[in-house]
């Protein structure tokens, strides 16, 4: 069985490609310009390198999040540029300003999911 961190080739490129497209566009070296990433669990701090891009001409500073919902309350504050979560987290924040664009989803296996449950809890299984 995969772990939920082993992501594939296509993935990792598609993410890359996000945080590439949403890069600053400058004529020469991005002196002073800052990237600022909010991630849900450290989710996409290897995609940069693992796609070849990580020597960027700007500055890139990630900020780990408990959730996606807090995300895109640092979005729509202007405290993030770009964030990385699930596909709800950005249905609570739709039409409100300023208005988020979603600029790529990454399909993945939600059979890697779990749920915990505190030691000595009665629930053994879905439906308990």
């Amino acid at each position: 069985m995969a772990s939920p961190l082993d992501l594939s080739r296509r993935g990792v490129l598609a993410g890359a490609a996000a945080l590439a497209a949403c890069a600053p566009r400058t004529h020469g070296p991005a002196a002073g310009v800052t990237l600022r990433v909010g991630t849900y669990k450290g989710g996409v701090q290897n995609l940069l390198p693992a796609a070849g891009l990580a020597d960027t001409p700007y500055n890139v500073v990630y900020s780990e999040f408990a959730g996606g919902n807090l995300i895109t309350e640092a979005i729509s504050a202007k405290a993030l540029d770009i964030g990385s979560m699930s596909e709800i987290p950005p249905i609570f924040v739709a039409g409100k300003a300023p208005l988020l664009r979603q600029a790529a989803v990454q399909r993945a296996d939600v059979n890697s999911q779990v749920v915990l449950v505190p030691d000595g809890s009665p629930i053994r299984s879905a439906p308990d």
